[in-house]
């Protein structure tokens, strides 16, 4: 068994500035996570958190944000908040080219900055 990581970091300040574009927020979330940011509020330390999701998790395939849509990443969560990740499209078959059968995803973000860690179990 192989376990890959992908880790990103991103400044809350500058996805604030992103969301101030109104389709900022259309190309980056899926339908069920538009609606859920939208229900909280679109926080922007919130919106960061689940933007460093996906970006780690294209740096754990080591693709970066390339060969995927960002919308085809979401990031759902439980009925405690523990957010995990949902892929469609390209995402779910770069899944089944990886070999990943499953993954965790941890976010987390203080005042400045918002940080995730996604890790990823390989079949052999």
């Amino acid at each position: 068994m192989q376990i890959k990581t992908g880790v990103d970091c991103v400044e809350i300040e500058r996805v604030k500035k992103a969301m101030e574009n109104e389709n900022f927020l259309t190309h980056i979330f899926g339908e069920k996570e538009y609606e859920y940011y939208k229900e909280k509020g679109f926080k922007a330390e919130s919106v960061a958190g689940a933007w460093c999701a996906k970006e780690a998790f294209g740096k754990l395939c080591g693709l970066g944000v390339r060969g995927f849509t960002l919308r085809d990443v979401e990031i759902v969560h439980d009925e405690l908040g523990k957010p995990s990740y949902e892929f469609h499209g390209i995402a779910y078959e770069v899944i089944k080219e990886q070999k990943i059968f499953s993954m965790d995803l941890s976010i987390t973000h203080d005042k400045s900055v918002a940080i995730a860690v996604a890790v990823a179990l390989l079949e052999d």
